[in-house]
């Protein structure tokens, strides 16, 4: 829950993207009490790019130098990705396990 917060709270400081507001009470099924409508901006791509590759940089620096800290459930994934990945014994763990 806290990651949650945290990547809108990070998300939500970018800069907006230019062009239409999307009208958010159009989209939800419950009405909004406030009759008022909410409009809503998304995120300039080019800033939200930065973003995930930051924390992409972030997370692999990390798992570098210091893996140990990181959520073991993380590190497996990472280690998986960028380390084991690489290797295969025949067919059945090129396709299928890739172990």
């Amino acid at each position: 829950m806290t990651l949650y917060a945290l990547s809108r709270a990070l998300g939500a400081c970018i800069p907006r993207a230019s062009g239409p507001s999307v009208d958010v009470d159009s989209t939800l099924i419950i009405p909004l009490a406030n009759p008022r409508a909410h409009f809503w901006r998304p995120a300039d791509p080019t800033w939200f790019a930065a973003l995930a590759a930051g924390a992409g940089a972030m997370a692999m620096y990390i798992f570098r130098y210091r893996g140990e800290t990181l959520h073991p459930v993380t590190f497996a994934s990472m280690l998986y990705l960028y380390r084991d990945s690489e290797h295969w014994k025949d067919l059945r763990t090129l396709l299928w396990h890739n172990y």
